[in-house]
């Protein structure tokens, strides 16, 4: 159904249990690489409707594989994409600024 196995491999993956409680702009507990990771990998709307298929359906969890049972857990954070991008914007905000300073160093110097 899905392919997610790369994620399962990712150091932070110990938080694959408690996911749609882990998406609390805490970059410690979900580290901004994984994070640039996870947004490559959003449910598609079908799939999403095949994952509350399954639920409707009562069929056991134990009968998908442990991607399919991330991206369940996965599927039901709200707004999902909006609080990764803005955890990928904090996570990444220092690293923007240091590339910026020198151009705004250079633009001060020239119109100075």
């Amino acid at each position: 159904m899905f392919s997610v196995c790369l994620l399962l491999c990712f150091p932070a993956c110990d938080t694959f249990v408690s996911l749609p409680s882990s998406f609390s702009f805490d970059l410690r507990t979900l580290p901004v690489d994984f994070v640039e990771c996870l947004m490559r990998f959003q449910p598609t709307e079908n799939e999403i409707k095949t994952l509350r298929q399954f639920e409707k359906e009562r069929k056991p969890l134990e009968s998908l594989t442990d991607e399919d049972r991330f991206m369940m857990q996965f599927s039901k954070i709200e707004r999902l994409m909006q609080k990764m991008t803005i955890m990928a914007f904090i996570g990444n905000f220092c690293e923007s600024v240091q590339m910026l300073t020198p151009v705004r160093a250079w633009i001060s110097f020239c119109s100075g």
